[in-house]
């Protein structure tokens, strides 16, 4: 049985694999300070956000909400607290971040589902379309 600190040290270690394995930071590792410097996080990144990382059976979300909070306003950064809780798949984790944040990362990634073509690509379809009635016009001879 793994004791709860090494569980915590291990969980931190795959949240950092996990961010360069999404090619979200390259660099991004476990903080061996434990908060003791300037900066807080669980995991050292580039990306600012400060990580409060939970593995195990449960956690109390209060508690780690106001210390991230506190750790992020400290360090500059954005709060966060990816999770993986026992029974999930090894790979897979959870994150709670403000519902502002979250909208805001929302609205940064939204597409148009069809973007209006530009006068280009307009009058390419135009040319394109004659060419398709001068062979449909071949085909019916």
């Amino acid at each position: 049985m793994i004791n709860s600190k090494a569980k915590g040290n291990a969980g931190e270690r795959k949240w950092a694999q996990f961010l360069r394995d999404q090619n979200l930071d390259k660099n991004a590792r476990r903080n061996v300070s434990s908060g003791s410097t300037y900066y807080k996080s669980d995991v050292h990144n580039s990306i600012n956000y400060n990580f409060e990382v939970k593995v195990g059976k449960h956690f109390s979300l209060p508690k780690a909400l106001k210390q991230t909070q506190r750790d992020a306003e400290m360090a500059h950064s954005k709060p966060a607290i990816p999770f993986h809780l026992d029974g999930m798949r090894d790979d897979s984790w959870w994150i709670v971040i403000d519902a502002y944040e979250w909208a805001e990362l929302i609205k940064r990634n939204k597409e148009p589902i069809s973007k209006a073509p530009d006068r280009e690509m307009k009058w390419k379809i135009q040319r394109l379309v004659e060419a398709a009635k001068q062979v449909m016009k071949i085909f019916d001879s």
